[in-house]
């Protein structure tokens, strides 16, 4: 549905430049009374995913190819619009970076998709939903009817926009000068492949995702604009980044777009002409990634690593774009909000914050090692051994599909083992800049090899370095991911155990041991020092007496470590504590031991074979 450059006039790429700014105007004022800090990053999310959406082609009738949109699906979750700046962006990075439409036609493939798809989506759920509960059958139905007539709309109009070409720019003899195709072969064409099937995958999609977000985060559904992004966005980016992983099937499709074509397709197709147009504008604009693709990079790994480069651009800029939004209406309307609360409330209210939260996280993960999931059910000894195996395979292997494959296993044995998927990718994905990026971004720049991006006669990015920040990117997520689900599914006294079943020393042992009951007595002292301090403060405190309180308080902090650390070590004396982890439960092996140390030989013996071919 992408219109690309030299196949509408200029004069009707003008025209529907000019009748989607308007639209722009409107959505801009919209969505500055609706968005607000929480939303911006559900745009942000939304936003991607219908980038992600639309890399995945689908074979039509006629050997051409289609995709899903998410239009609908946006304007529902964020507000309608919100979603024309949202899909407009999406469309925006696609011309500009991946030459996937347009920038001639990027007003064109913005009214179409960006604008009429998500309002036209939107005022039929809207009509089909009624007054109905946010997690009823009927809205449900309304919004995938919705996304299925809204799709179809565009595809319609697209379809005029390209068929009316022939008739209004010919030469003298009839020859087309931009799209080759009259109405009587552009309409039955698109609209075809959509009411057929790109239509029913819109309309699928939106089903799936809507039926989810019903039973887990309604509040997004709830009303037009959503109080708050909801508790489980971690999830929904993790969910992202699965299917971002799934992106290269959309290779498997082949052909092309219908009206999407380039010269030399058109003459595979049998046209004995190429538009005057089409000559002239055709790959005018050189985008720095056409068609997903990389230079001496194979197509699927090509495919992939521009599905998360796009996902990056379209979540950094929708966030920018929704953060500038929102902060010129704050200062158009600073006077008459209601005064900020006091820095020290703030200030004590974030530490307690965020020392509880750390302090559930513990009590948390001590209870997901005694659920009843797949993990926890091994002996603790097999599960250590054969996850030792599988970080050394991740060192060992040297395929990034691989790796790859390897870290989405790794979510399957999450889910598997009872672990929330948001709980566990927060844990995992936060640390991967921190210990990455200061290796991976200057290999990216340093390495030596083929060039892979230039910018004038300077090559700044080579492939061999791309593919050394991927390998060093991905081997320590992986690791991570396997490290944290081992720690997460087993309790600490038999994870210690174990180790030391693996004849690792005592003393090392123990100051593990040692550490862990430690921090946990350190944070519950913190908390009652900074709820003590809450209790007796009255009124607001001045920025030099906050400073010296916290000295104090690091100091206190200190002395307490050191009596602490005592009384741990007697506590622990005082409970039969000789050196030696002592647990109630005894190791024993059982049937499900042997079939998964088998399953974790086979896999692991898979991925060395693979990974060297």
């Amino acid at each position: 549905m992408h219109i690309p450059d030299g196949y509408l006039s200029p004069a009707t790429a003008g025209t529907m430049y000019a009748a989607s700014v308007p639209f722009w105007y409107v959505a801009t004022k919209q969505v500055r009374r609706t968005l607000t800090n929480r939303t911006v990053p559900v745009l942000a999310l939304f936003a991607a995913f219908s980038f992600v959406l639309m890399m995945f082609n689908v074979p039509l009738p006629g050997g051409t190819t289609g995709h899903a949109v998410g239009g609908t699906l946006l304007a529902i979750i964020v507000g309608p619009w919100a979603a024309v700046l949202g899909i407009s962006v999406v469309l925006g990075i696609q011309a500009l970076f991946f030459g996937d439409g347009g920038i001639l036609a990027l007003g064109a493939n913005c009214f179409n998709m960006a604008i009429v798809l998500p309002l036209a989506g939107y005022f039929i759920y809207k009509v089909l939903a009624g007054d109905s509960e946010a997690n009823s059958s009927r809205r449900l139905l309304a919004a995938v009817a919705g996304s299925y007539i809204a799709i179809n709309i565009a595809a319609l109009l697209t379809g005029i926009e390209l068929g009316i070409q022939p008739t209004l720019f010919h030469t003298a003899d009839g020859t087309p000068l931009y799209a080759p195709y009259n109405m009587n072969k552009a309409l039955p064409a698109m609209m075809g492949g959509h009411l057929l099937v790109a239509g029913p995958i819109e309309a699928l999609v939106t089903g799936l995702v809507f039926a989810y977000l019903q039973r887990s985060s309604f509040d997004l559904i709830a009303t037009e604009a959503p109080k708050k992004g909801g508790g489980k966005l971690w999830l929904l980016w993790g969910a992202l980044s699965l299917v971002a992983l799934a992106t290269p099937l959309g290779l498997l499709a082949s052909g092309t777009a219908w009206g999407e074509w380039g010269s030399g397709e058109l003459k595979d197709l049998g046209l004995n002409f190429i538009p005057n147009g089409l000559k002239r504008f055709e790959g005018w604009w050189p985008a720095p990634i056409p068609d997903y693709g990389w230079s001496r990079m194979g197509a699927t790994i090509g495919y992939l690593l521009s599905a998360f480069i796009g996902i990056a651009l379209v979540a950094f800029l929708a966030w920018v774009i929704g953060r500038r939004l929102i902060r010129k209406t704050a200062g158009e309307s600073a006077p008459s909000e209601s005064p900020p609360k006091m820095k020290s409330e703030s200030f004590l209210s974030k530490n307690i914050s965020h020392i509880t939260q750390a302090l559930e996280s513990v009590l948390f993960s001590e209870d997901l090692g005694r659920a009843p999931g797949l993990l926890q059910g091994l002996d603790p000894r097999v599960k250590v051994v054969t996850l030792l195996l599988f970080i050394v395979i991740v060192s060992l292997a040297r395929s990034l599909p691989i790796l790859a494959c390897i870290f989405f296993m790794v979510m399957v044995l999450s889910i598997l083992s009872k672990v929330p998927l948001g709980f566990f990718l927060k844990r995992v994905l936060l640390f991967i800049p921190i210990f990455t990026a200061v290796i991976a971004i200057p290999a990216l720049f340093i390495t030596p090899g083929d060039a892979l991006v230039i910018v004038g006669d300077k090559v700044i990015i080579t492939e061999q370095g791309a593919r050394t920040a991927g390998f060093l990117v991905l081997r320590v997520l992986d690791s991570l991911s396997l490290g944290v689900l081992l720690i997460l599914t087993t309790p600490w006294d038999s994870l210690l155990r174990a180790l030391r079943w693996l004849r690792l020393p005592a003393l090392f042992v123990a100051i593990l041991g040692m550490t862990y009951r430690y921090i946990f007595l350190l944070l519950h002292a913190v908390n009652n020092m900074f709820l003590a301090r809450k209790s007796r403060t009255v009124g607001s405190l001045s920025g030099a007496e906050n400073r010296r309180w916290l000295a104090r308080a690091l100091t206190t902090t200190l002395a307490k470590s050191h009596h602490l650390s005592e009384e741990v070590y007697l506590a622990m004396l005082s409970r039969g504590y000789r050196g030696e982890v002592v647990t109630l439960d005894n190791f024993s092996l059982r049937r499900r031991d042997f079939f998964w140390g088998i399953f974790a030989v086979v896999i692991a013996a898979i991925i060395l074979w693979r990974s060297n071919l």
